[in-house]
């Protein structure tokens, strides 16, 4: 009976390449530099820190009756698809996810109007899916968004087990209240958000939403078009933009 080989120093360095390669595709990559940071610190877990950040929340309209009429591969499908519309937006203006909630995604950004020009983007890619038929849907593939600025508790919650770094605060409840009263295909952004971005709003419109736990309205716009600097000059983004 033959001997079975044990593993080289190549075969075990080649396999721990790929276990990390697959670790990072489970780690949003906006922890992975808190957890850095913890370590350069000789920390064992990452510290909570008070921040000021813009939230959004985006949220698939009429998915759990879309998943009715489908085999859960072409659900999870249509997930990934999705989802990779949104996050690859949101990373490209500076954004970082928190996290993936079934057919919703949470993110932070630091500057505000980043997080409306993302929101205005991940809209208008929905449109293009729409466009082209994708994956032969009989109907349309809506998405709604919501975004509040304001400040919060970046915390560690759980257990020694297993943690989850999130932000916590009433400012994130009120984003993922607007995306609740968000109407499908817009960008619901709170009078906060807006003031902190000013004259880049160019097109907009005034609303108040009521939102379970307040004993108030909320004052809110409806974003359509927004302008921006970049190295290029002054851009323009917004919902009507011709797409091709």
């Amino acid at each position: 009976m033959a001997e079975s080989k044990s593993q080289t120093p190549n075969s075990l360095n080649s396999r721990a390449v790929r276990m990390r390669a697959i670790l990072r595709k489970y780690i949003p990559p906006g922890l992975i530099d808190y957890v850095r940071e913890a370590a350069d610190q000789g920390l064992d877990s990452i510290p909570n820190q008070r921040s000021d950040l813009t939230f959004l929340f985006a949220d698939l309209v009429s998915f759990t009756s879309f998943s009715e009429s489908r085999t859960p591969d072409q659900v999870v499908e249509m997930l990934n698809l999705s989802i990779g519309a949104t996050s690859s937006v949101i990373h490209y203006w500076n954004g970082k996810v928190n996290k993936f909630m079934g057919d919703s995604i949470f993110a932070t950004f630091e500057e505000p109007v980043h997080a409306v020009i993302a929101g205005i983007e991940m809209q208008k890619q929905f449109q293009i899916m729409n466009l082209i038929g994708v994956k032969d849907l009989a109907e349309e593939i809506k998405v709604r968004i919501g975004i509040h600025s304001g400040p919060c508790l970046l915390a560690s919650i759980g257990t020694e087990g297993y943690m989850d770094f999130t932000a916590i605060g009433d400012s994130v409840n009120i984003a993922a209240r607007l995306e609740k009263a968000c109407r499908p295909g817009a960008v619901l952004a709170s009078n906060e958000t807006a003031k902190r971005i000013g004259n880049q709003i160019l097109i907009s419109h005034a609303t108040q939403i009521e939102a379970k736990g307040k004993s108030s309205l909320i004052d809110a716009i409806y974003i359509d078009r927004i302008r921006y600097e970049s190295p290029k000059g002054v851009i323009e983004t917004g919902l009507d933009d011709e797409l091709f």
